[in-house]
């Protein structure tokens, strides 16, 4: 049953990112790896080299035998607001962790 389910899913997203392919409209939950680079202003080799080296990033969800990742756009942007520090002229801004 479970690996039903799992299937399932799997091809759930599979099919919402063949759709964004096409041109047709993603799935309004989740964000792709590229989503998430923009919004993180890193390029996708950058996303994979801190998954790879155990930098802090928002929580994801990694599809088995799979290099596609999606990212819950809500905990996605709690986790941005988490990691927002204010400056001395009261302008939040993203705090950038050193590579």
């Amino acid at each position: 049953m479970l690996l039903f389910v799992m299937n399932t899913l799997f091809m759930f997203f599979i099919f919402d990112i063949e759709q964004k392919q096409k041109g047709y409209q993603m799935n309004e939950r989740y964000y792709t790896d590229l989503e998430a680079c923009e919004l993180l202003e890193i390029s996708l080799s950058r996303l994979r080299a801190r998954i790879c080296e155990g930098k802090p990033l928002p929580p994801r969800i990694e599809i088995p035998n799979s290099r596609t990742r999606l990212w819950l756009k809500k905990d996605f942007h709690n986790w941005i607001e988490k990691h927002t520090v204010v400056s001395n002229n009261e302008k939040p801004m993203i705090r950038r962790v050193s590579r």
